[in-house]
């Protein structure tokens, strides 16, 4: 098994134990319970089911998750076994602001809309790794280290050649990322604007 094979298990891995996590969100269960039932979890992703572990057929369902989605997964239910947020929410916001921006330079020009595909500028291109060089220097300058974080991480996993793919981009963000990204803004920007309406006199 390859590293990019192992790499793409353990994304799926860790995407059932945080969706089972969510279900167990409300039962208010005792340190001890919580740190078992998430491994308990993280190893139901490696039971055989027709013959593939589950967790292969859930990545063959998402395919490869990116490296800032395996932190995400991980801290997700790191946060749920101590019983306390892991990322400040500033930290949050601004880091999935940045998933957001690349998200909608990425997907709608690879997808085809306009000429230039920046797919592309992940096959070893200075102005991707310049634009990366300065955006981390900028979250360490604004103290945001978690996206600071996810960025060194991606590139040393990058360099290291952990998934199966050869594009940088693809150990940057991924679709699964893109989209919770993109809803936790819209609900963000839902709650902010909303307005509550003038009680009626009586």
């Amino acid at each position: 098994m390859t590293s990019g094979s192992m790499m793409g298990l353990l994304g799926s891995s860790l995407l059932i134990a945080a969706a089972g996590r969510l279900l167990l969100q409300r039962a208010n269960l005792p340190l001890k319970w919580r740190a078992s039932s998430v491994a308990l979890m993280l190893l139901a992703g490696w039971v055989p089911a027709g013959g593939l572990p589950a967790a292969a057929w859930v990545r063959g369902a998402i395919g490869d998750l990116s490296l800032p989605t395996l932190l995400l997964l991980g801290t997700s239910l790191m946060s749920y076994v101590l019983g306390r947020r892991l990322i400040e929410a500033r930290e949050q916001a601004a880091w999935l602001a940045m998933v957001v921006a690349a998200a909608l330079f990425l997907y709608p020009m690879a997808l085809g809309l306009g000429s230039f595909d920046p797919y592309a500028l992940g096959y070893g291109s200075y102005v991707l790794a310049t634009a990366l060089l300065l955006l981390t220097l900028a979250a360490w300058t604004a103290r945001c280290h978690y996206a600071m974080l996810s960025v060194v991480a991606a590139v040393a996993a990058s360099l290291a050649g952990l998934l199966d793919s050869t594009n940088l981009w693809d150990y940057l963000i991924d679709p699964l990322l893109a989209g919770y990204a993109l809803f936790w803004w819209l609900r963000w920007t839902a709650r902010n604007l909303h307005v509550p309406a003038p009680s009626a006199s009586r």
